[in-house]
């Protein structure tokens, strides 16, 4: 064999044998030093520090309870709201002029055939009522009741039968009473909402042949005397 030929067999085989002993040592460096997937010596280290250090802070930290003091609320107080009510004083039939209630009672008294009439302020508005007898016999008789407006007029506000005496009680309503089969009957005679009503007190009275009255009786005027009626509107 040539030497040049020999020259370059050993110059390859003492790299290959260079080769491997550098393996070999690379492998035994390898081996003793700590190992982990993603992280290079260094930053194994660094992370291994940095664990002791918050271990250590949290073991060394004391927690205080927080304390939550009650805050009492004063109460609001609200102050009422005031509502002023304004009242409306209604017209009364006082204020309605006289004359006027005068003619038209007058214009009914010669208008109708009746007995006779009486005057009484039935529910006290300061305008009197007009109450008229009709009727030829007692069994027939009976008393219509009249009031005046001044929207209305003239206008009917009930009837009460049978013959009977009107009177004004000593506490001023109207009363009346009737004979009933020997006995007699009272009743209060009110005026409400446009008609007359009559309320029953005592239904069968006995002691006497005429019966007390705890009031004065009322005037029953004939028709051809216009005294009472003037005499209350004039």
């Amino acid at each position: 064999m040539p030497d040049n030929a020999k020259n370059k067999s050993s110059i390859v085989i003492l790299i290959i044998i260079a080769l491997v002993i550098f393996g070999v040592l690379g492998y035994g460096i390898y081996q003793n030093y700590p190992k982990s997937k993603n992280s290079t010596p260094d930053e194994i280290h660094t992370t291994q520090i940095a664990t002791t250090q918050v271990q250590t802070t949290m073991q060394n930290t004391t927690v205080v309870p927080t304390t939550i003091v009650p805050t009492t609320a004063e109460p609001t107080t609200v102050a009422p709201t005031t509502i002023e009510v304004t009242t409306v004083q209604p017209t009364t039939k006082a204020e309605i002029n006289k004359e006027d209630v005068y003619q038209a009672y007058l214009e009914t008294i010669n208008s109708k055939e009746i007995e006779g009439y009486y005057i009484y302020d039935v529910n006290h508005d300061g305008i009197a009522e007009l109450i008229i007898s009709i009727g030829d016999n007692l069994s027939k008789l009976h008393y219509d009741f009249y009031t005046y407006d001044d929207n209305k007029g003239l206008y009917y506000v009930g009837t009460i039968n049978s013959s009977r005496v009107f009177y004004e009680s000593y506490e001023g309503s109207l009363k009346t009473f009737w004979a009933k089969q020997g006995s007699y009957c009272f009743a209060e005679v009110e005026l409400n909402n446009g008609r007359i009503n009559e309320n029953i007190i005592i239904n069968d009275y006995t002691s006497g042949a005429y019966p007390d009255i705890d009031g004065v009786k009322l005037t029953e005027s004939s028709p051809y005397d216009t005294n009472l009626l003037a005499n209350e509107f004039n």
